[in-house]
């Protein structure tokens, strides 16, 4: 079930039966949407959740409220810098500890280039580097690439321009 509560408060947080949690300040939320068995939030800073509607008999929503939760809860936004870059990018991730994380880049066509992490994160915060480089230590070229980070039933992208 999936129920709004309407407040004055300033954090929309998404509550799942298996006791995770997402929270976004409501002025970083572009849109949301529905698309095909998935819903999509869109953040202003180019982070895309993903949430798949086929894996609802275990993650269903149970909440969507404006109350204010504990930052260490859920996947927070991506956050990737320096980007652009011309060398190696940092990757900072919140993780909620709520089982493995898959930390892999991307390129335009969605085809993995590298993957960065893949395994258990403690819950805290935590900084990855991919450093440019694909699955066999060669340069990629210069582009667009996307970061994507699963964790649970969670999907965040971030874009990543790499300048040679």
């Amino acid at each position: 079930m999936l129920a709004a509560i309407t407040s004055q408060a300033q954090v929309v947080t998404y509550a799942f039966t298996d006791g995770s949690v997402v929270s976004h300040a409501i002025t970083e939320v572009r849109s949301t949407d529905f698309d095909g068995d998935a819903m999509r939030v869109f953040l202003w800073d180019g982070t895309t959740y993903t949430w798949s509607l086929g894996s609802l008999a275990h993650y269903q929503f149970t909440d969507i409220s404006t109350a204010a939760v504990n930052e260490a809860s859920g996947l927070a936004p991506v956050r990737v810098y320096p980007n652009p870059t011309s060398g190696e990018v940092r990757i900072g991730i919140q993780a909620d500890g709520s089982g493995e994380a898959d930390v892999q880049v991307l390129d335009a066509r969605g085809v993995r280039i590298r993957s960065v992490h893949r395994g258990e994160l403690a819950s805290g915060k935590h900084e990855l580097v991919w450093d440019g480089l694909d699955e066999v230590r060669q340069p990629v070229a210069a582009g667009n690439y996307l970061l994507r980070v699963v964790q649970g039933p969670r999907v965040a992208t971030k874009q990543v321009i790499l300048q040679r």
